[in-house]
């Protein structure tokens, strides 16, 4: 079992990760780029179902620790 150091640090990444799928996900989905870029990976809308899927897995992830820093 992990300490709540160890769960602060897992929650804080995830939340990291999950502001830029999402930030890219609206970004490709307004329409207003031809394609996104998070670190090296370039992302059009054809990869909107997979952040999509992305982003459903990071949130479900980013839960768990709550439940036990509470």
């Amino acid at each position: 079992m992990a300490n709540a150091v160890e769960l602060r640090a897992r929650l804080d990444f995830w939340q990291k990760a999950l502001e830029k799928l999402r930030a890219a996900y609206l970004k490709l989905l307004d329409g207003g780029v031809k394609s996104y870029r998070i670190d090296d990976r370039e992302l059009t809308r054809f990869d909107l179902p997979k952040l999509q899927e992305e982003i459903e897995a990071a949130c479900r992830i980013e839960v768990y620790p709550l439940d036990f820093l509470r």
